[in-house]
């Protein structure tokens, strides 16, 4: 009896070829070489992001101690700002850095006398 063409009687295919394997952990390597630098990303993020509110926390802080009549600290830089203010008091912007990231806030505070 003949045996249509491909086919060989005494040959069976069984399980994975050693060239799938390799491809499957090429792959899976890439899928985490992708993770793992999606993750250093997001922690680059995170830390810049905690920076920034610290900043802006730093600069809040500061101007709630101007408006209580207290000086601003040392690393604040506090700017007049020629705006229209009720009688009595005057906008002031106060910025500083904070690891390299700027915090800025304006507010009213009292005139000095």
């Amino acid at each position: 009896m003949r045996q249509p063409s491909g086919q060989h009687p005494h040959r069976k295919r069984r399980g994975f070829l050693f060239a799938d394997a390799l491809v499957a952990l090429a792959l899976m390597a890439a899928l985490a070489v992708a993770l793992l630098s999606v993750k250093g990303a997001y922690a680059r993020v995170e830390r810049k992001l905690a920076n920034q509110r610290e900043a802006d926390r730093m600069a809040e802080t500061t101007l709630v101690d101007l408006q209580r009549g207290q000086p601003a600290s040392e690393s604040a830089q506090v700017v007049g700002l020629d705006t229209l203010a009720p009688a009595g008091w005057r906008w002031v912007r106060v910025e500083l850095s904070y690891n390299g990231r700027v915090g800025r806030i304006s507010g009213l505070v009292r005139r000095a006398s």
